[in-house]
């Protein structure tokens, strides 16, 4: 044997008893960790385990991106909800919803039919300068019987297939929709005027009537008249008007001969 071909057998020898060597992975520091491959089965499916569970943390951490996105109803009411017993409104004599076969019930209807056609011929023309579905209710002098009318006004027009009604309290100094109804207020009319207008949708109670909804009156400030003749007042009756065309806000006022705030909310109708 020559000195070559020992020399190669030596090599052969010493090459079977050294473990096989692999070359190593180089990698893109500024690539994502997902694009570089693995080298055994069992190190796939980790990498694989990983990405989920990463995948999963990054849905938590930005509010889960793939969720649908919540949206705010047609008809937000954000002031509460207001259970209306309405059997006992029926023992003090009122129409309700109920009992919609009742001669009271057939005589709020000889009243609202001809308010609906004259809101619709309203509409129809846009001639008119206040809004036509911005109805206010009043009477001359006190204990005549305005509430008594509105609210069953109310009732009725709720029962409309195409028709939802807001009754405002307007009337301050006895809050008398709410007392009859028997709703206790936290926020009402005269506090969103004073407050500039603001979040009017806060103060507006949803009832357990169906397309019924009421706001307060809110607390009789010192200037109540002034604020219910001002453009600000205008403004926001008009908003709840025309934000909901198919609503109705009817509007139980004061006696006109007992303040002067009925004649300013008169001017707004």
């Amino acid at each position: 044997m020559s000195t070559i071909e020992r020399a190669a057998a030596r090599l052969g020898s010493i090459g079977q008893g050294a473990k096989p060597r692999h070359e190593p992975v180089l990698r893109d520091p500024t690539a994502p960790s997902h694009s570089i491959e693995a080298e055994t089965p069992e190190q796939q499916a980790a990498q694989e385990a990983t990405r989920d569970q990463a995948a999963d943390v990054t849905a938590k951490d930005t509010g889960s991106s793939t969720a649908a996105p919540t949206h705010r109803p047609a008809m937000f009411v954000g002031g509460g909800y207001v259970e209306i017993d309405l059997d006992q409104l029926a023992e003090r004599g009122f129409a309700g919803v109920r009992d919609t076969n009742s001669e009271l019930a057939s005589d709020f209807r000889r009243i609202k039919r001809p308010l609906l056609l004259a809101m619709q011929k309203a509409e129809a023309s846009g001639e008119q300068n206040n809004p036509s579905n911005l109805v206010v209710v009043t009477s001359a002098l006190p204990a005549e019987g305005k509430t008594f009318v509105a609210i069953n006004l109310a009732f009725s027009m709720a029962t409309e297939m195409d028709r939802s009604v807001l009754l405002i309290d307007g009337d301050p100094a006895k809050s008398d929709v709410c007392r009859v109804l028997g709703i206790e207020p936290t926020r009402g009319l005269t506090e969103v005027l004073a407050d500039g207008g603001q979040f009017i949708d806060d103060a507006v109670l949803k009832t357990s009537v169906d397309d019924l909804e009421i706001l307060p009156s809110g607390p009789r400030l010192d200037n109540t008249d002034e604020l219910f003749a001002s453009e600000l007042a205008r403004r926001l009756t008009r908003q709840l008007a025309e934000t909901y065309p198919n609503r109705i806000v009817l509007i139980d006022a004061p006696p006109l001969l007992a303040s002067t705030e009925a004649g300013a909310l008169a001017r707004l109708a």
